[in-house]
């Protein structure tokens, strides 16, 4: 199961990795990867499952579930771009170029949900550690700023 940690200016995804055990009750090291979007402009989790993946308005656009993909002309980010042109009576067009070739619509589809962001770029990690271990690293770098 996908947890998202974030504040105004973070947001880290982490999820364990794919060959490792299903959670258990007690703690163990497991392999976590943390994901760590480098200056997000928005995220979003939820659904739909992988059940209801044909109701997600990327179906049939080539995105494949159980996979980190990147979204080429995404319709999210340009909704973006309009509504902070229209939030600052912009006419001018160069922010919504750089908008366009330096913020990518990233998008994970998990089991249960599916997870997007709208970032610059990323950064992975990986952790053989607890729940807790991994969780305590994200919130100490949240905090940290």
């Amino acid at each position: 199961m996908p947890h998202v940690f974030a504040n105004e200016y973070w947001v880290f995804l982490t999820f364990l990795v794919a060959n490792s055990p299903m959670t258990p009750t007690e703690p163990v090291s497991l392999t976590y990867a943390v994901v760590e979007f480098l200056r997000p402009i928005s995220h979003r989790l939820g659904s739909p499952s992988e059940d209801d993946q044909f109701s997600h308005y990327l179906y049939g656009r080539g995105q494949e579930i159980y996979r980190a993909q990147i979204v080429e002309n995404s319709p999210w980010l340009r909704e973006m771009i309009h509504m902070w042109k229209k939030a600052n009576s912009e006419d001018d067009d160069s922010d919504e170029k750089y908008w366009q070739q330096h913020i990518k619509h990233y998008i994970f589809w998990f089991h249960d949900s599916t997870f997007e962001c709208l970032a610059r770029g990323y950064e992975v990690h990986t952790y053989h550690e607890t729940e807790d271990a991994v969780v305590e690293k994200i919130i100490r770098r949240l905090l940290k700023g």
